[in-house]
């Protein structure tokens, strides 16, 4: 009675063929997490996220990078805190890498810097006025 008799010969093909595609989802999945390393990026849902979390690259220069639940708020775009946006401390990065920007938090603009901390109530609104930016 040998391997590929009639009997058998079904469930050896099945068998042949999820290996093969065990493998290559296998192989499939180490070159995506390869090629994430390589680049920097990861890819979810369609979004691309940056895997860099520091605001400051090597040289000291702003770093403005799109991370998973990072909110980004384009310029003249008002979000109320509670309905668009949790309560609580954000970063507040500058989309650009400039090294300010004019955001109204509440009635009154204010100039604020890359990188600084800004608690949001609920209730509040907040519309950047300058340039885009980033809530980390």
């Amino acid at each position: 009675m040998s391997l590929f008799d009639k009997v058998n010969l079904p469930y050896t093909i099945v068998g042949i063929i999820l290996i093969v595609f065990l493998l290559s989802c296998l192989i499939y999945a180490i070159v995506k997490k390869v090629k994430e390393k390589k680049t920097g990026i990861q890819e979810q849902g369609g979004v691309r996220y940056s895997t860099e979390t520091n605001i400051k690259d090597a040289n000291g220069n702003n770093n403005a990078t799109f991370n998973q639940g990072d909110t980004l708020i384009a310029i003249n775009q008002t979000l109320i805190v509670g309905k668009d946006l949790k309560p609580g401390k954000y970063t507040l990065l500058t989309s650009d890498q400039s090294d300010k920007v004019n955001v109204r938090i509440g009635r009154y603009v204010k100039e604020y810097a890359h990188g600084q901390e800004i608690i949001l109530s609920d209730n509040t609104k907040i519309t950047p006025v300058s340039g885009d930016i980033i809530l980390r």
